[in-house]
């Protein structure tokens, strides 16, 4: 739309000029002709001398603007000026313009070192141009070409009328295609999300049936490695199906409620409930997490987006490293960083790092059971969009921080 928008005006805008600047240069010469001629257009005859061409009749091949007809058609007046003043004028050629008036207008545009100007007075349209005698005296040969401006306005409307309707007609074709193209995309999409909804609930049921028998086998017959990988994979699907809903219900772009909420509040303990997890990998986890940091958010969200990002740190920080939970800024506008160290032998594509399903190298997560399935980040992704933040990752260093910006 845009596109054609602009081809449109670049076309009119192209006409304008190029009707505009025929106008001038056929008045220009005729003007050149009149003074050529002494101030008078002569009687047609055969071998009359027609004047230069004009550079855009060159350009289209066409003949002079010199007819049989211009003596009769043309309206024009001259003055002959000395030392600035009006000495001689004639006004026999034009009925719009009096002596008083072709005397003030030649005497007003030679003080004013100007020539070749198309000006309007009284309403109507000229076009002058000055001309200095070997004799020191001026002439001052004025045409009337209120005609050929009024066509080239009718043009512009003309054009202006036939764009609006132009595009009119074409965003109702726009509107009717993409009605029929996008609809069953649009229903196809809504029906996956429909199925992995309906799907994840259906699943919910075997899957604690699943847990239920395994705790009451360990009960009855001890625990077992058996057991124990079962109820690991339980753990690992009840979170995918999880997951799987609540970005199910987040891409459905449902209205949050967004309230005043204390931000450095909510980041501390977050950062605490990992700190077990990061002592495990032997990580240095350091917090410096300012305080009365509030935001016009949604609570639980964010909790979630902290959680998500922090939990992320930790399961592909090096062991050994170093892990930073930040939180700056200002009052109304806080800044959350997390950073970790990580160090990949294959360069790091951090675009990546927000589609669904992606996981970086997993070599990185050493145990089985904390490895995710690429949804979390997408997830807090889909979350900060929806509330109107910004999150965004960068990798230098061999460090990767995401940043929250409220």
């Amino acid at each position: 739309m845009a596109a054609l928008l602009v081809i449109i005006i670049f076309f009119e805008c192209f006409v304008l000029f190029l009707s505009y600047f025929q106008v001038y240069s056929g008045y220009s010469v005729l003007i050149d002709y009149i003074h050529e001629n002494e101030g008078q257009i002569p009687d047609w005859h055969e071998n009359i001398n027609l004047g230069e061409i004009s550079l855009i009749d060159q350009i289209l091949g066409t003949k002079s603007v010199i007819t049989p007809e211009s003596k009769y058609q043309t309206r024009f007046f001259t003055v002959v000026l000395k030392n600035g003043e009006a000495t001689e004028v004639s006004v026999d050629q034009i009925s719009s313009i009096d002596e008083e008036t072709a005397e003030s207008l030649a005497e007003e545009k030679y003080a004013e070192h100007k020539t070749g100007e198309i000006i309007q007075v009284k309403n109507f349209n000229y076009i002058y141009k000055i001309y200095e005698e070997d004799d020191g005296s001026v002439i001052f040969i004025c045409a009337d070409c209120t005609y050929s401006m009024y066509n080239i306005r009718e043009v512009s409307m003309m054009m202006l009328i036939i764009s609006v309707f132009i595009l009119a007609v074409f965003c109702v074709i726009l509107f009717l295609i993409s009605t029929r193209v996008v609809t069953p995309l649009v229903d196809s999409v809504e029906k996956q999300k429909q199925f992995i909804t309906n799907a994840g609930h259906e699943l919910k049921t075997p899957v604690a049936i699943i847990s239920a028998n395994t705790e009451m086998i360990e009960l009855t017959s001890g625990k077992s490695e058996f057991t124990e990988a079962t109820m690991r994979q339980v753990k690992r699907l009840t979170s995918l199906i999880e997951e799987l809903i609540v970005l199910t219900k987040i891409t459905e772009k449902e209205k949050v409620k967004k309230e005043d909420t204390d931000i450095s509040s909510l980041a501390g303990p977050i950062f605490e409930n990992f700190s077990a997890l990061a002592l495990q990998k032997n990580i240095d986890y350091k917090s410096n997490i300012k305080d009365s940091l509030n935001a016009k958010t949604d609570e639980r969200a964010v909790k979630e987006i902290l959680n998500i990002l922090t939990d992320n740190a930790i399961k592909y920080c090096d062991e050994g490293g170093q892990i930073n939970f930040n939180l700056s800024g200002k009052p109304g506008k806080p800044i959350f960083t997390i950073s970790n160290s990580y160090t990949s032998d294959k360069p790091v594509d951090c675009s990546k790092f927000f589609e669904r399903f992606y996981r970086a190298d997993e070599s990185h997560t050493s145990q089985t059971a904390n490895k995710g399935f690429g949804i979390g980040l997408s997830m807090a992704k889909e979350l900060a969009d929806t509330l109107g933040h910004t999150l965004t990752v960068s990798y230098a260093n061999n460090v990767i921080t995401f940043t929250l910006k409220f």
